[in-house]
């Protein structure tokens, strides 16, 4: 069964690590080690970087 609360807390940390400016894949592989999911890890990365919205051509 999944510790949320080490998922919750491998989640703030990747938050807090996209908004500074070190390696993000530490943070992630935790994230992954915690069994977040995908979603949780993608949303998280969102809330920092915004949704990619791909140029018009």
């Amino acid at each position: 069964a999944r510790n949320s609360r080490a998922a919750g807390n491998a989640l703030r940390t990747l938050e807090s690590a996209a908004a500074g400016s070190g390696n993000l894949m530490p943070p992630i592989l935790a994230a992954v080690t915690a069994e977040a999911t995908l979603g949780e890890i993608s949303g998280a990365l969102r809330t920092v970087f915004g949704r990619h919205v791909p140029p018009r051509r």
